[in-house]
């Protein structure tokens, strides 16, 4: 180290200095710049070239500026950093950022640089829909959709041995509001815990979903995931009522465990805190949401689907039995068999979905581009449809929207729906 002393305020020096104090990396800087500034703080600034081997700790690599204030707990970085792993097929890329760094505990904010990085499952579109695995890496292409959007922090957790990504209460709680991926470098298996956008052109009609998916690259061969589905979109406010009354009234096939599901989740992405934590409690200990919230409204709202994607239908599909948790403003919380497919198409999503709410009776919706035909065994249901006037049918799209459409869809195309996950996926109806 060399130090000039020009008087009791005032000196300039150089020298070598380690970060981090894990000896089993390189964190050696050389700061070739140290002073004290206004404040007579000490500051050093320095710089770590790329082919410097340089180490935040043993998960994160480094190149780019340092800098070290006195007073500051950390160092400033200026720079990019490379995520760490032994996962060859994983999809990874230098990132930018700035931020004050303690190298005892990284927390490196995602800024907007990150805004065209992908985490996790990533769809992309080369001719046919397939996805890849990614870390904070740059899309493949333009188009390309992490399920999961990243935001937040990214951090890593020493004692899950995993990468992290989410806010900082998300962090800490992984049921509380906002999307969260963590990721195994171990195992090479994702956790993403949030928002699952599995359908992409929502307009006046819509369909949202918070739940949970994993992801082992090395042994996984399907992308799984569990969530709440909430479906909304311009509809007779009669007929609503008509469905709700019927899937009400249907016997019950099975019992729900509210606490074995992740419901909870998607209240609390759903309602802001702390009116969620109410919401939550009143739920849980009674059974019934007091006071409906607004931020719950929907035409429909299912939850405890398993869906997966199918390269054969080129979709996500849901089967099997699932809670429909509401339908309007009212709590239903009934189990019933549900068949959901969202189709992936370069011209826009395709959904439907079939719910079978008792023995041979079932009430089917399907949706492309601003139409939405529907059918049910319910003979009322479809009387209060017909009687609808033609120009209520067609809601005209605010600027920027396209105009919706809602009618009756054919007898057959609910059973050719069925029977199309019997060929193809091997379902039973």
């Amino acid at each position: 180290m060399e130090v000039s002393v020009f008087s009791s305020q005032e000196y300039l020096a150089n020298g070598n200095y380690i970060v981090s104090n894990d000896p089993t990396i390189n964190s050696k800087v050389f700061f070739d710049n140290i002073e004290p500034n206004q404040e007579g703080i000490t500051v050093a600034n320095g710089k770590i070239f790329m082919d410097s081997n340089f180490y935040l700790s043993p998960q994160f690599k480094y190149y780019g500026d340092i800098m070290i204030k006195g007073s500051d707990i950390g160092a400033t970085y200026n720079g990019q950093t490379k995520v760490m792993t032994n996962c060859k097929e994983l999809e990874l890329d230098w990132i930018e950022f700035q931020a004050i760094v303690d190298t005892n505990k990284i927390i490196i904010p995602l800024g907007e640089t990150f805004a065209n990085k992908v985490s996790g499952p990533t769809l992309y579109n080369d001719g046919e829909i397939s996805f890849y695995t990614a870390f904070l890496a740059d899309k493949k292409f333009e188009t390309d959709q992490a399920i999961t959007p990243s935001e937040g922090f990214l951090s890593y957790n020493k004692e899950k041995g995993l990468f992290e990504i989410g806010a900082k209460q998300k962090l800490l709680d992984n049921k509380a509001a906002g999307n969260y991926i963590g990721f195994d470098n171990e195992t090479c298996s994702f956790n993403s815990i949030g928002s699952l956008e599995l359908f992409g052109n929502n307009d006046q009609f819509s369909v949202s979903v918070v739940g949970e998916m994993t992801y082992n690259t090395l042994r996984d061969t399907v992308l799984k995931m569990n969530g709440t589905m909430k479906v909304n979109f311009p509809f007779n406010e009669l007929v609503t009522s008509q469905m709700e009354q019927e899937i009400s009234n249907a016997p019950v096939q099975e019992l729900i465990q509210l606490s074995k599901t992740n419901y909870e989740l998607f209240l609390n992405n759903s309602i802001p805190s702390p009116k969620s934590q109410q919401v939550n409690n009143e739920l849980f200990t009674n059974g019934r949401i007091m006071k409906f919230p607004e931020e719950l409204k929907s035409v429909i709202t299912l939850f405890d689907l398993n869906f997966y994607w199918s390269d054969d239908l080129q979709s996500f599909v849901s089967t099997g039995s699932a809670n429909v948790a509401t339908v309007g403003e009212n709590q239903i919380f009934k189990r019933c068999k549900v068949f959901v497919q969202i189709q992936k198409r370069r011209s826009g999503d395709k959904f439907a979905l079939l719910i079978q709410y008792k023995e041979n009776s079932f009430y089917y919706f399907d949706y492309f581009n601003g139409e939405l035909v529907t059918f049910s065994t319910d003979k009322k249901y479809l009387e209060l449809l017909e009687a609808i006037p033609a120009k209520d049918k067609k809601i005209k799209g605010d600027k920027g929207q396209e105009d919706f459409y809602f009618g009756i869809s054919s007898k057959s195309k609910p059973y050719v729906f069925l029977d199309n996950f019997v060929k193809e996926d091997g379902f039973d109806d």
